[in-house]
C-alpha cells in the first residue's frame, strides 16, 4: 500500500508514482517541500479542473493575478475568471467575459460588482467603452 508518509521520507516524489497512489496528496507534498516549481508543472500536467480552480485560487492569494488568470480560463470557470477581472476593476472584460459564455452566474456576479461600484451597465455599448 502507497503512504504519503513512506514516499515524503524515502523522497521519492516520482510524480507519476504519486500520482497513483495519492492523487489528492501531492498539491500539498510539493508545497510543502517548497517545491513550487514541480507543483506548477503537475498542475499544468493534468489539467484536472479542479486542481485548476485550486492553483487559481493559491496565485490570487499571492496576488499572481495573471497565473490566476490563466488557470481559470483553463479550468473554464467563468465565475473566477469574472471574479477575478472586477477585483482588478477591469470591468470591460469581465463584459466581454459574460456576453461570450451565456454563463448567467458569471452575470450575475458582474452585475452585483457593477452595483457595488455604482457603475451601471445598461447596454451592449455601455460595456464595451
Amino acid at each position: 500500500m502507497c503512504t504519503v508518509v513512506h514516499l515524503q521520507q524515502t523522497h521519492t516524489m516520482g510524480l507519476k508514482l504519486v500520482h497513483l497512489c495519492c492523487r489528492q496528496e501531492v498539491p500539498r507534498m510539493l508545497h510543502e517541500a517548497e517545491q513550487i516549481n514541480q507543483l506548477a508543472a503537475y498542475v499544468k500536467d493534468m489539467q484536472d479542473p479542479d486542481l485548476l480552480r485550486w492553483w487559481g485560487k493559491y496565485n490570487e492569494s499571492l496576488g499572481h493575478f495573471d497565473t490566476a488568470l490563466e488557470s481559470y480560463q483553463q479550468a473554464n470557470d467563468t465565475v473566477a475568471i469574472v471574479r477575478l477581472h472586477c477585483h482588478q476593476e477591469d470591468f470591460v472584460a469581465a463584459c466581454d467575459v459574460v456576453e461570450k459564455s451565456d454563463n448567467a452566474a458569471a452575470a450575475f456576479m458582474l452585475a452585483r460588482q457593477l452595483e457595488a461600484t455604482e457603475q451601471v451597465c445598461r447596454t451592449e455599448d455601455a460595456c464595451s467603452s
